[in-house]
């Protein structure tokens, strides 16, 4: 048994722990991928690197030692997240760092000759762009899978103890970071309850992907593109995370996976050791727990989340195939139609956008509850209709729209441009689906659920036998209670069987300074970014403005000032793009629904 454990300690070091370097975020001469051998993200930016041919050697990040927050990889990828890519004396290329998969792919697809993978028709590539919303989409229900069934019996097999890991963590880690990666080690990252809320909606998302693949070999149109590669990783995933699936309730989707797998990039972009570490968490998870437990003398069990695919299959397929069934209102081809949320920042952005533009567009109002506790995963709920068209996501739906109505490009055609707008679109989502999201529901939505529901409070409990609001009930609940006055006559009817959703006001205040500190990170880095400019990239306006813009339009409405003596950049931009018409209507209308 020692020597079992000892063979199996190794192949997980040399997986998840970090080399020994004394610089090892210096840029070098060439391509340098910096990224982690277990990250979906990272894997499918060198599954296009394969396709593409691209000569390149990459770093391997540790993120369970928060090597991601040391200040040297900070410069090269400010969301402090894998991958992140480097070109320095590249032929053809300008120098240049960028982050988010997706902006890297795009670049390397723009500027590298060989076979293309994204699709020439706008059509098809706002399709491929829907589907990596998708995947994203998928992030916020399945990361806590990986962190209560993979993660913590690494960290326990490897660890000598939870006091060597504090210490073996980068200083650097924020504290709610540090604090969250220790209920990791102990297993208890995620409630039960929580759990199977995560896995019910990732089996649901798996049978809408089953449904698309029906006769079909690719995502989109007839050949590989960037959405099989972004997908794939993703969805193999499940398999290691406590979430197997067989060809009886996915047949497509195991036939799809068969068949992606064997080309020869995707082979490629895993190691061997890798390969083999996964099989292991796939068809013997009990070996995974049983060393680790015996190393750590715990008696941990993994999560099984196999238990809601048919619950799932029944629920999602009902509502998928009414769906598909349900013709789209006629309207005019040109027509532009918002489906409106007014607790969505998303929509700002594409107001913004199409005033800028103007595009004239109608709107449908649309229950601000849909977004409650869905921060990341709500980029299919981000859609408007062009004709007969629906568009998803909100990247996406920003492009095609600036892509539908050319004039003023506000997404730069230059390559490089085009990335920097990117990175920051990316940053701004990060930042929202990370820290202003949870701020939001809890200083702005919660009273807006009061207003609603406090009179109607058996309206609110009704949804939960609603298939559309069953699976985030507790969230939805949880943030009407964040609002709620004690003296309200409904906390007599709630505290019996939901009391346990509330956390203390203590709880809460420290949870809201921890987040404070992250956003004037945030804040930090845009003030650097914004020192002698008028806007973000380039010389005009940009996405860029538009997307960043719109989400500090929030601060104000969750306790968090941006000081002119603090961020004097930050605020002369701000105050500059409120000149604009666009600007200054989105902030006026942000100040009339959110003064509550």
């Amino acid at each position: 048994m020692g020597l079992i454990i000892s063979f199996c300690q190794l192949i997980f070091e040399k997986l998840f722990k970090k080399s020994e370097s004394r610089n090892k975020f210096e840029i070098e001469d060439g391509i340098t991928l910096f990224g982690n051998e277990q990250s979906p993200a990272a894997r499918r930016v060198r599954i296009a690197l394969h396709e593409k041919k691209i000569p390149y050697k990459q770093v391997e990040v540790d993120l369970l030692t928060g090597e991601n927050h040391h200040p040297d990889f900070v410069k090269i990828s400010p969301n402090r997240k894998i991958p992140a890519i480097a070109f320095k004396n590249v032929q053809g290329v300008q120098d240049c760092v960028m982050f988010e998969s997706s902006v890297i792919i795009e670049y390397l697809d723009t500027v590298f000759p060989g076979s293309k993978l994204y699709p020439v028709d706008p059509w098809e590539r706002a399709q491929v762009k829907m589907w990596m919303d998708w995947e994203l989409g998928l992030v916020d229900d399945h990361v806590p899978l990986v962190y209560q069934n993979v993660l913590p019996f690494i960290l326990r097999l490897t660890q000598p103890s939870k006091e060597a890991y504090l210490k073996a963590i980068n200083p650097n880690m924020p504290k709610a970071k540090t604090d969250m990666f220790c209920r990791v080690y102990d297993g208890t990252h995620r409630s039960q309850e929580e759990l199977e809320k995560h896995a019910l909606a990732c089996y649901q998302n798996l049978v809408v992907l089953e449904m698309a693949l029906q006769d079909k070999e690719y995502l989109v149109g007839d050949r590989f593109t960037v959405a099989d590669l972004t997908v794939l990783p993703r969805v193999q995933m499940f398999l290691t995370s406590g979430l197997p699936f067989t060809d009886k309730h996915f047949p497509n989707i195991v036939r799809y996976l068969k068949n992606l797998d064997g080309r020869p990039s995707f082979k490629a972009s895993e190691r061997t050791l890798v390969r083999v570490s996964n099989t292991v968490m796939t068809k013997a998870p009990w070996l995974l727990v049983g060393l680790s437990n015996f190393k750590s003398g715990t008696k941990h069990k993994r999560f099984d989340g196999s238990q809601f695919i048919d619950r799932a299959l029944g629920e999602t397929k009902a509502s998928t195939e009414s769906l598909i069934q349900t013709k789209l209102p006629y309207v005019h081809e040109d027509d532009i139609t918002i489906y409106y949320y007014p607790t969505s920042t998303e929509v700002w952005q594409v107001k913004i956008l199409l005033r800028e533009k103007g595009v004239s567009y109608k709107s449908i109002d649309c229950p601000f509850i849909d977004l409650i506790g869905r921060a990341a995963g709500s980029g299919a709920v981000t859609r408007i209709q062009h004709g007969r068209r629906m568009v998803t996501g909100p990247r996406t739906v920003l492009e095609y729209l600036d892509k539908a109505f050319g004039s003023k490009k506000l997404l730069p055609d230059n390559p490089e441009e085009r990335s920097q707008v990117q990175c920051w679109q990316a940053w701004e989502q990060a930042m929202y689906f990370n820290e202003l999201a949870p701020l939001v529901e809890m200083c702005i939505v919660s009273k807006i659920m009061v207003l609603r529901y406090e009179k109607h409070l058996d309206e609110l409990l009704s949804l939960r036998g609603n298939p559309a609001y069953h699976a985030k009930f507790n969230n939805i609940l949880k943030c009407f209670m964040m609002g709620l006055r004690e003296a309200s006559p409904c906390w007599p009817q709630l505290l019996g069987d939901y009391g346990h959703l509330m956390d203390t006001e203590m709880h809460r205040r420290k949870k809201k300074e921890e987040t404070y500190e992250l956003l004037h990170i945030r804040l930090q880095h845009l003030e650097a970014s914004l020192q002698d400019k008028v806007y973000l990239v380039g010389e005009d306006l940009s996405l860029a403005d538009i997307c960043v813009f719109s989400r500090l339009a929030l601060f104000a409405h969750v306790g968090m000032k941006i000081s002119a003596d603090k961020y004097p950049s930050v605020a002369t931009w701000m105050v500059k793009l409120q000149t604009r018409q666009s600007f200054s209507d989105c902030i006026e209308f942000l100040n009339k629904i959110f003064h509550i």
